[in-house]
């Protein structure tokens, strides 16, 4: 598993148990995302991978990004890229074709400087 700086837990199997409604809920913006085969999208607070795996299963690669080193283990373990790290403190500049986010910028404290 690969880490960028700051961190935080979560239980992936609680989560899920608890949450699965909100990647459902999230598949519309999948569709307007509308992910092509060839392009590299970087799924920001990616969770367990739900989602990132739903936009490669469309033909794009994903690497996912979350702050729990849980959530990023389960979302290897589906087979995306994934690391442990901030939105806020990314080494990417201008790789992706697209930013993809689900219910992750009211976590952040610098929304500012997450976008």
């Amino acid at each position: 598993m690969k880490k960028i700086n700051e961190t935080n837990q979560w239980n992936p199997t609680t989560y899920n148990k608890h949450t699965a409604f909100v990647s459902q809920l999230a598949l519309p913006v999948v569709d307007l995302l509308d992910p092509q085969k060839g392009e590299k999208i970087l799924d920001v607070g990616c969770g367990e991978g739900t989602l990132a795996v739903e936009i490669e299963r469309r033909g794009a690669k994903v690497v996912g990004v979350d702050m729990s080193a849980e959530m990023i283990e389960q979302c290897e373990a589906k087979g995306i890229e994934a690391y442990v790290g901030s939105v806020t403190d990314l080494p990417y500049n201008e790789v992706f074709d697209a930013v993809f986010s689900n219910a992750m910028l009211h976590w952040v404290k610098d929304a500012r400087g997450a976008v």
